[in-house]
């Protein structure tokens, strides 16, 4: 559905014989200064009533072309508001550009998208209408372009269902140069806030139940090496262990059962020579 711009709004202007910085009386007296250019005509200054023009936008905005009706021109300059400034602490309209365009050549604009109706899909328990496309592109003749495109999302029924700019339904005469696969509106599904902060503390007890677990694991693991370590240093056997082979006893300790004594070291007290030794 749209909105045409065949019937236009008119704008009012006189010829503007105020320039440079004399343009700055004309804003005391609730008048904007203008230029009136484009197909056809010689760019004109102009002015116009600043009450008139806030009115003119609000109604039309840029996306849809007024008939500028110049004081003392029996012509109708059909224009669209090319550019506008605004003074940068009060935001008023300090000038403004009026483009004129030939009934005869098509133009491209950008119209803004206008939402109506209820989706039902909202209201379920989740469900949320987002709209990522503000603006609709197409290109018409200035009579045949629209002020707004308006679409209807009452037939959002489900989760997840979309409408897209290939189903909008426009006039033959008017092509549009967006994306078809551009999404307009969609519902989408949002958890609650409350889901959200409830599954927070549940994941961290998870984590924590974990850490007891992995810190014993490492401490035993710490255990057995410095079990390992202090073995090593010194070489001595574990108690109640075979001593090494070939080590000497440890200092005091009896030779073992059958061993012979150690060179030049006196026969244990009390214990028989060795075979072939005199008495």
């Amino acid at each position: 559905m749209t909105t045409s711009a065949a019937d236009q709004v008119q704008l009012p202007a006189r010829v503007r014989h105020a320039l440079g910085k004399r343009v700055r009386f004309l804003r005391r007296q609730g008048l904007t200064p203008a230029r009136l250019y484009g197909s056809g005509i010689d760019s004109l200054s102009v002015e116009v009533e600043t009450a008139v023009l806030q009115k003119v936008l609000a109604k039309v905005g840029r996306s849809a072309p007024v008939s500028v009706m110049v004081e003392g021109d029996a012509e109708k300059h059909l224009a669209f508001v090319s550019g506008l400034q605004r003074d940068p602490v009060t935001s008023s309209i300090i000038h403004v550009d009026l483009r004129q365009v030939s009934l005869t050549e098509k133009v491209r604009m950008s119209i803004p998208i206008v939402l109506t109706g209820e989706a039902p899909a909202a209201k379920l328990p989740g469900g949320v209408l987002t709209r990522p496309l503000q603006l609709l592109e197409v290109e018409c003749l200035p009579l045949d372009l629209p002020r707004q495109v308006v679409v209807d999302v009452s037939g959002l029924a489900e989760i997840g269902q979309v409408i897209r700019v290939m189903d909008i339904r426009l006039s033959p005469n008017i092509s549009v140069r967006t994306d078809p696969d551009a999404v307009v509106a969609a519902i989408h599904f949002e958890r609650a806030e409350e889901e959200v902060k409830a599954e927070a503390p549940a994941e961290g007890a998870e984590a924590a139940e974990g850490a007891p677990a992995a810190e014993a694991g490492a401490a035993g693991a710490a255990k057995g090496e410095a079990g390992k370590a202090e073995a090593a240093k010194g070489g001595a056997p574990a108690k109640g262990g075979a001593p090494v082979k070939g080590a000497a006893p440890a200092k005091g300790a009896a030779p073992a059962k059958g061993a012979a004594p150690a060179k030049g070291a006196a026969p244990a007290k009390g214990a028989a020579p060795a075979k072939g030794e005199k008495k």
